[in-house]
């Protein structure tokens, strides 16, 4: 249920926002662009924006309209700098080239997705954003101050304490935004604001927007089909159809100008509903003449000042233009530095892991459940000297329980995960390798605490020797394998989506679980090809390191029947070619295969962000799998 909205008066002394605009002293910024053409496919055989021309004004409110496969989303890719391959043309930001990194941290853009993260409360994730956003020339207090004042601003005073995952539609969207606001950006990108919402949210969406454009923002929105009281509260409407402009200009000339092309929309009709209706009907000829009316985004359409003009006139945009706003590269920008985004990165996401009740308890049990089982089926074994088997079983149990508990919950979770870290890191809250370390240290500590419920269960239950050295080794080796198994969890859902993910993890795994036991005895006559692909197995480095540790130097187990070979514990290190194996090479083989995975995980994860090279290459990808 939304909330009861401030006063109109409250609003109005709120807008001004004086500690933002005072504290961050963000410019007006113009955004022009000239003959933006974009292409795709290998050879850009497919071209999806056609030479298009526009101007975004600061102090306003401008949507860009047009059906689905308009080009709407490719052009605000590119204004936001978040596409640059196969694109021709210039983006302009106060009649000057675009400095693409100073113009990041002065725009934001929201997302049509709602990415929120849903165990932090409202005020608790906003506190977050002020202290990644706002740097070190604010304190404590002055954050939270400005946090209070947005929150104020966008009508969400009432429900800080919230958790974000049970904000209403309305809520959630205008909670996107104060994110982003808590800097107080020159430039807001938004990417269908209105979907998914009802009439009176929509209206108190848009009466947001309206306020921030009237405070000096620049205030871009795509929408696909607006109502008729929606579309009228635009300043300026940029419509595309079929990669190219139809009309740019203000909302209330855009009947007027369709009329004066011979479209007469209804009076009793939706302007919004009637031109998407006509230029998707119309032949290709048809549209070339209505963009030819304004020169492909070259002309604004605007209301005469002198009603004898007539209905409206065509003003021809002049690009570039002479600004005295200065050169945005030269702007003071002060960023949070790394140790502090580590730290606040890494309470984020353990207490975000704490309080997610529905994965803890099913961690939790899984562990326990394991533990119980592995310990229970070798119920005082471990000290059984009439089979070798046993042994082998116990361990070999225990890290393929060990791997299979750490590989999917990952590879089917984390690309939830990435779509917000995504929309934060190109909205500038953090560096990349502040996010990575928070991840690094955050996951160990997990993974940790999920060693010390399984570990003990299955080592005491099977009467394992009561030892340190080889509780511990056991301990290590298991940790350590269940963090290599991660790491793949990890990079197969940073390059796939769920679905994929969970049939990829089981097909990479198998053959890592396969290889472990290929002639583990005779491994000395093996050739050099296969001593390389069978240490590619984790399993195997565990495997033998857990032989190791729970068999050399051990005495002589029990045994009750008179031919007992392997009561001698070097006996089984003997049948396995292991007694010239050294302990400390299985560990550091399997520290180096996790330390390789998660710098292979963390270069995917900068080509993904940081290009939309991936973006193409994934697609082939798909394609071939189709």
């Amino acid at each position: 249920m939304e909330h009861p909205q401030p006063q109109p008066q409250q609003v109005e002394r709120a807008l001004a926002m004086p500690t933002l605009a005072t504290l961050t002293g963000r410019p007006r910024l113009d955004i022009d662009f000239t003959d933006i053409t974009y292409a795709v496919g290998a050879r850009g055989q497919k071209t999806i924006l056609h030479g298009v021309t526009g101007r975004f004004r600061s102090g306003q409110l401008t949507a860009i309209m047009g059906s689905s496969g308009a080009g709407k989303s490719s052009l605000m890719d590119i204004l936001t700098g978040n596409r640059l391959r196969g694109v021709t043309g210039s983006v302009l930001v106060n009649g000057k080239p675009r400095h693409l990194e100073s113009f990041r941290r002065l725009s934001c853009y929201v997302m049509q997705e709602d990415l929120l993260q849903p165990h932090l409360t409202l005020v608790e994730a906003m506190v977050v954003a002020a202290r990644l956003k706002l740097g070190k020339q604010l304190t404590e207090c002055q954050k939270k101050a400005v946090v209070d004042e947005v929150l104020n601003v966008l009508g969400l005073s009432e429900c800080r304490d919230t958790f974000t995952g049970k904000l209403s539609g309305g809520q959630r969207k205008r909670f996107s935004i104060a994110q982003e606001l808590v800097s107080n950006p020159s430039v807001i990108f938004l990417d269908e604001p209105t979907t998914g919402l009802d009439q009176l949210a929509c209206s108190q969406c848009l009466r947001v927007l309206k306020m921030l454009a009237r405070d000096g923002c620049n205030v871009i929105c795509s929408i696909h089909q607006p109502s008729a009281s929606i579309f009228k509260q635009f300043d300026a409407v940029y419509l595309m159809t079929r990669g190219r402009c139809a009309y740019q200009g203000t909302a209330l000339q855009l009947v007027p100008f369709l009329a004066s092309l011979e479209f007469h929309c209804p009076t009793t009709y939706n302007p919004a509903d009637y031109v998407i209706e006509i230029l998707h009907e119309c032949t290709d000829e048809t549209v070339n003449t209505i963009s030819s009316a304004v020169q492909n985004g070259k002309c604004f359409i605007q209301e005469p000042s002198d009603k004898k003009l007539g209905s409206f006139i065509v003003h021809r945009l002049c690009i570039p233009w002479e600004t005295d706003a200065g050169e945005i590269k030269t702007l003071k920008h002060t960023t949070t530095p790394f140790c502090n985004q580590f730290w606040i990165l890494f309470q984020r996401m353990i207490l975000q892991y704490v309080r997610n009740k529905s994965l803890l308890v099913t961690m939790l049990a899984t562990y326990i459940t394991t533990g119980l089982t592995t310990g229970m089926v070798f119920l005082h074994s471990g000290n059984r000297g009439d089979s070798a088997l046993v042994h082998l079983n116990f361990m070999a149990t225990s890290l393929v329980m060990a791997c299979c508990c750490q590989l999917l919950p990952p590879a089917i979770l984390y690309p939830f995960e990435l779509k917000l870290v995504k929309r934060e890191y190109k909205n500038g809250w953090y560096s990349l390798n502040s996010y990575f370390a928070a991840v690094f240290i955050s996951k160990l500590i997990c993974m940790h605490a999920w060693t010390l419920v399984f570990v003990p269960l299955s080592y005491l239950l099977s009467s394992q020797p009561l030892e340190w050295y080889r509780f511990l080794m056991y301990s290590l080796l298991f940790f350590l394998v269940s963090i290599v198994s991660e790491s793949y969890g990890l990079l197969i859902g940073t390059v796939f989506r769920p679905q994929i993910g969970a049939v990829i993890g089981p097909c990479v795994i198998s053959p890592v679980v396969a290889l472990w036991q290929y002639n583990l005895g005779v491994y000395h006559k093996i050739s050099l090809f296969m001593k390389i692909v069978t240490n590619m197995s984790f399993i195997r480095l565990g495997m033998i390191g857990m032989v190791i540790a729970m068999m050399r130097d051990r005495k002589p187990m029990d045994c009750n029947v008179m031919f007992c070979p392997f009561q001698y514990p070097h006996v089984i290190l003997r049948m396995l070619n292991a007694e010239e194996e050294s302990i400390t090479v299985q560990i550091l083989g399997l520290f180096g295969m996790f330390v390789v995975l998660r710098v292979i995980w963390y270069l995917v994860i900068r080509l993904r962000l940081s290009s939309d090279f991936y973006n193409i290459w994934i697609n082939y990808a798909y394609k071939i799998f189709r």
